[in-house]
């Protein structure tokens, strides 16, 4: 049998700051020791500290604050988009299905808001639908397509939808905005126009009712409109 390889250093001390965030002994926005203090923490080279804290900060959890030192932070949603745009590209731009993980996160979320949600949480969605009627061009009417969907995703409250739709709908822009260019003539033919506003309608309707089955079936008749 093959013999595991010991953990590197950075590895190690990755591992112990992850179990002092998990056991609250760290949080958002502390200040990490000293690189020395952390080479007497963890008994570890300070070459092993500096690879640890640049790996946690690439993937947005360590920043490094010019005078100050390094400190818990919660970016990771941008290295979220990195590693979900690498993903795409290996997987030779499988938009459709990019597309469906986007619907799954969402019909999580539009579950969780049908579920716990106040009705007038619920009703501040109208703007968003508004605010998509009123767009003057085919770029404003694709970032508030994307806004009217992740306010719906937003008020679920969980963090992981949220911040996983945020990442989604950064790499997706170009793509949503490329087929309502195409579907609605570059913004010309007013019929394609109100048909997708209908669509966002008809979601916000189920959800207003409360039928996440109703809402499950329009909202992936609307993504197949982007596919």
């Amino acid at each position: 049998m093959e013999k595991e390889s010991e953990p590197k250093g950075y590895q190690i001390i990755i591992s112990e700051l992850q179990k002092m965030l998990a056991n609250g002994e760290l949080k958002c926005g502390d200040k990490l020791p000293s690189e020395r203090n952390m080479t007497t923490l963890f008994h570890l080279s300070r070459t092993s500290v500096r690879e640890a804290l640049r790996a946690m900060e690439m993937i947005g959890i360590v920043e490094k604050r010019h005078g100050e030192g390094n400190y818990i932070v919660n970016n990771a949603e941008s290295s979220l988009t990195d590693v979900l745009s690498i993903m795409l590209i290996l997987n030779d731009g499988a938009l459709d299905e990019f597309m469906e993980f986007r619907k799954w996160i969402e019909l999580g979320a539009v579950k969780s808001v049908i579920a716990s949600s106040s009705e007038e949480e619920i009703l501040s969605l109208d703007e968003k639908l508004s605010a998509y009627a009123d767009s003057s061009s085919v770029h404003e009417r694709t970032l508030k397509d994307i806004d009217f969907h992740k306010a719906i995703v937003c008020l679920s409250g969980n963090p992981f939808f949220i911040s996983i739709f945020n990442a989604i709908s950064a790499l997706a822009v170009n793509h949503l905005e490329t087929i309502i260019q195409r579907l609605t003539s570059n913004g010309k033919d007013n019929a394609k126009v109100d048909s997708i506003y209908q669509e966002h309608e008809m979601i916000l309707n189920a959800i207003k009712k409360r039928d996440y089955t109703m809402a499950e079936r329009f909202l992936d008749y609307h993504i197949q409109t982007f596919t």
